[in-house]
Parts: C-alpha cells; sequence; structure tokens
C-alpha cells in the first residue's frame, strides 16, 4: 500500500509541476480540483445489500482440504457455494496490503466491480458451516478496507495542498526560465 501511496504521490508532483509550467485555460481552483479528481484513490465500499449467492458444481483440487482423504483422487466434482460481493470503487486494492493486515486474508476472484467467495461443501458441511466461513471471511475483508481507508485518508485530505504547492514550483521554473532569458 505505502509503495502504491508513493508512486501516486510522485505522479501528481510530476503533473502537478509540468501542469504548472505551460499555459491553460482553467482557473488555478479549477486545475486543482481537476488534478484532484484525476489522482484520486478509491477503495472499495461493498454494497452487502446486493449480495447474491448461487451453488455450482465444479472440479476442486482436494488435496489442500481437511477431508482430501475422503477422495482416492486429487481432484473431485464436488458443489460449491458461490457469494457474489458486488462493490464501487478501484479493485485493485484487493490486491494492495494495508498498513495492518490479515495473515489470512479470505481468497476471492476479484473483478472490476464484485469479487466471488467460494466454498466447497465437503465432508458434510450444512449451510450454517458454509453462512459462518462466509461470514468470518466478510469480517476479515471489512476489517481490511477499513484499513485501507484509513491508510489512503491522509494522502487524500492532504492532495489539493500538495497540488497547489507543485503547481506554485511549476510556475516559478517558468518565471526563473524566463527571467535567466531576459537576463540574456
Amino acid at each position: 500500500m505505502s509503495d502504491m501511496l508513493d508512486r501516486q504521490r510522485r505522479a501528481v508532483i510530476n503533473e502537478a509541476r509540468e501542469v504548472g509550467s505551460v499555459s491553460t485555460n482553467l482557473t488555478r481552483e479549477n486545475l486543482i480540483i481537476k488534478l484532484t479528481h484525476q489522482f484520486r484513490l478509491d477503495p472499495p465500499i461493498l454494497d452487502e445489500s446486493k449480495i447474491s449467492k448461487n451453488m455450482v458444481e465444479e472440479t476442486i483440487d482436494v488435496r489442500g482440504t481437511a477431508h482430501s482423504f475422503l477422495y482416492d483422487q486429487t481432484h473431485a466434482r464436488v458443489n460449491v457455494v458461490k457469494y457474489r460481493v458486488p462493490f464501487t470503487g478501484e479493485s485493485i486494492f484487493f490486491s494492495l496490503r494495508p498498513s495492518t493486515y490479515s495473515m489470512a486474508p479470505p481468497n476471492a476472484e476479484v473483478y472490476e466491480s464484485y469479487f466471488i467467495l467460494s466454498y466447497p461443501i465437503l465432508g458434510g458441511k450444512q449451510p450454517a458451516d458454509i453462512k459462518q466461513e462466509f461470514d468470518r471471511d466478510m469480517d476479515t475483508i471489512r476489517v481490511s478496507l477499513t484499513r485501507q481507508h484509513a491508510d489512503v485518508k491522509p494522502f487524500m485530505d492532504g492532495l489539493p495542498s500538495l497540488i497547489e504547492s507543485e503547481l506554485d514550483k511549476g510556475n516559478k521554473n517558468v518565471i526563473d526560465k524566463q527571467k535567466f532569458l531576459d537576463d540574456l
């Protein structure tokens, strides 16, 4: 997460200095708003009211499960409960680790605006067992996203003033260059 924030900060600095050194039709205030929007970071926000679930039959690798001894082979065809959890924000955050994190995060298939948590029905699992696993995974995800929002907040809060400062540096560079040329 900190690497991503550092890269974003450097990108903001470079863009603001470059824009600050050229003429534009935008007012300074509108330029700051535009760049703030351009470099905004949006950690995901879950839309839990739209969670859906279904059951599909899939072939899974049972070697890593606690019930592998029940099967004569490494793969088995089993029913899998899949929860589809929609979100708004940037999906890239699911691949980033917040400053404080779980050592055993849930495994999910992440897409642009939703992720899928899958639970194979093995060894006589009951609906309550699946629900309990899902609730535990969702709690872990909520905590991780809360931490990511907390990690991103200082960057976002300071973004307008960072942009303003870097616009000034770009503008000063233009003035210094012009003064140098005028002195020739």
